[in-house]
């Protein structure tokens, strides 16, 4: 299998484990919020998910999988950097690495 193949695959496979977590997460979530009306899903701080899982809540599961579709683009753009500095493609891990920082930045400026 080429490197080209090797890219691809990992790729396809790191966000397809991030969509199937998130979804499973999701559904879980919101099944468990459908049996416990009473809770509520709001907007949580990362800080306030641990909490919430620590007590059980089944909104921590939703927040968490919003949370988990997020991350996943970073994960695969992570893998291409890590994948481009194996097979020594400078400038293949310097565009990856400007892509995440691209990501990063838009993250942040998205909490603000």
């Amino acid at each position: 299998m080429n490197e080209d193949s090797r890219l691809s695959l990992m790729s396809g496979r790191i966000l397809s484990a991030g969509l199937l977590t998130s979804l499973i997460l999701f559904v879980v979530g919101f099944l468990w919020l459908a049996i416990n009306p009473g809770n509520q899903v709001g907007g949580l701080t990362l800080a306030e998910v641990l909490q919430s899982l620590l007590k059980g809540e089944p909104r921590a599961l939703v927040s968490l999988s919003l949370i988990t579709l997020l991350i996943t683009p970073f994960a695969a753009v992570l893998g291409a950097v890590i994948h481009f500095a194996r097979t020594r493609e400078r400038a293949w891990a310097g565009v990856s690495l400007g892509l995440l920082a691209v990501l990063v930045v838009s993250m942040l400026a998205g909490l603000l």
